[in-house]
């Protein structure tokens, strides 16, 4: 009994250290979409000012996935740990509580979690493919001349209109 309290304990602890995780992974991307907000509201034309709309939307990026990996390992954890503490409810003979908990209730937020750092990663996508949009245009109408995609040609010649704009 002893260590079903101990293994129990140890749960909780690992759910402390995962809202923990959660709360610096959001407080690091909040930062900074605060400072990509600063720099787009600053129109210095200089290349520290470039720089920083490159790099802040790739390490936002960067961070989003290493934020969803460890949802995922959290994720492992909680299942295996659930799995043994449900096997020593059954090997000790009491009550059922996680085989019951798991068959009656379903917590949305932690089954879906790993949602908002894919939504904060479509965020950064979306500043990054704003900014960079005529050049992507650029490279995807250079890759086409050698590849030949086949695209309908309405949508490669308003592609290339845009791209004429810039």
């Amino acid at each position: 009994m002893e260590q079903y309290k101990s293994y129990l304990q140890d749960l909780g602890n690992i759910g402390t250290r995962r809202d923990v995780s959660n709360r610096f992974y959001l407080t690091i991307l909040t930062v900074l979409i605060g400072g990509l907000f600063y720099i787009y509201k600053d129109k210095s034309d200089d290349l520290d000012h470039h720089l920083a709309k490159l790099l802040l939307p790739f390490l936002g990026l960067v961070i989003c996935v290493i934020w969803y990996w460890t949802l995922l390992v959290y994720r492992k954890i909680f299942k295996h740990k659930f799995t043994v503490l449900s096997e020593m409810e059954k090997a000790q003979g009491i009550h059922h509580a996680f085989e019951s908990e798991k068959q009656h209730s379903k917590d949305w937020l932690f089954e879906h979690e790993d949602i908002l750092p894919i939504i904060m990663a479509v965020l950064f996508l979306i500043i990054y493919s704003i900014e960079y949009f005529h050049d992507i245009i650029h490279i995807f109408l250079t890759i086409n001349q050698y590849i030949h995609i086949p695209i309908p040609e309405f949508i490669t010649s308003k592609l290339t209109e845009i791209h004429a704009v810039k």
